[in-house]
């Protein structure tokens, strides 16, 4: 009976240092590596490392609402909470950048004249609030960018307009993500 109990607590003791170990190991590579975790449903659901740069078109990016859209996540609670006025930054790809013509009407979002599946704006959200409307055409200057997911319900640039550079904290690329009962891992470029 003695060398049973002594045989759990010895292998007690070694799944706590593993755990230790393991959850060490874990927040390094959180701070070193700047990596982020998606729970949302704007971009595939997993871990993303940063890199600090601007993005190319159709690369997922990292960025800050302005402070009047800010208010309006905040107050609908489409964000959590974190370091972008409060909020959590938001994921999403950038569909055009400077030199490309941006379009946004009631019929949906356009980069040089070819419309954004599922891009159109609605009048209200699941929750039956009013949207800000944003309709306007534009050549982005440098600097600006549009970002869009192709769901119907994202809040995104159909929204909130254009992003400017400073309000981008960087570029994101999957580490592992999980979509529609798949695991995915890529590190290439």
């Amino acid at each position: 009976m003695f060398c049973v109990v002594k045989k759990s607590i010895s292998h007690l003791k070694y799944l706590l240092l593993l755990a230790a170990f393991s959850t060490a190991v874990f927040a390094f590579c959180f701070g070193y590596f700047s990596l982020y975790l998606n729970i949302s449903d704007s971009i595939p659901k997993g871990l993303y490392v940063l890199e600090k740069r601007l993005p190319k078109k159709n690369e997922l990016a990292l960025f800050c609402l302005n402070e009047e859209f800010s208010v309006i996540a905040k107050e609908r609670k489409y964000l959590s909470n974190g370091v972008c006025n409060g909020l959590a930054p938001i994921g999403k790809k950038a569909v055009a950048k400077a030199g490309d013509l941006v379009k946004i009407n009631r019929f949906g979002t356009y980069v040089d004249n070819v419309r954004i599946k599922r891009s159109q704006p609605l009048k209200f959200d699941p929750n039956g609030e009013l949207m800000p409307q944003r309709f306007f055409e534009k050549l982005l200057d440098d600097g600006e960018y549009l970002f869009v997911a192709e769901k119907i319900y994202s809040f995104d640039s159909r929204y909130f307009g254009i992003v400017g550079k400073e309000n981008i904290i960087g570029t994101i690329k999957p580490v592992f993500t999980y979509e529609k009962g798949h695991l995915f891992s890529d590190l290439s470029d």
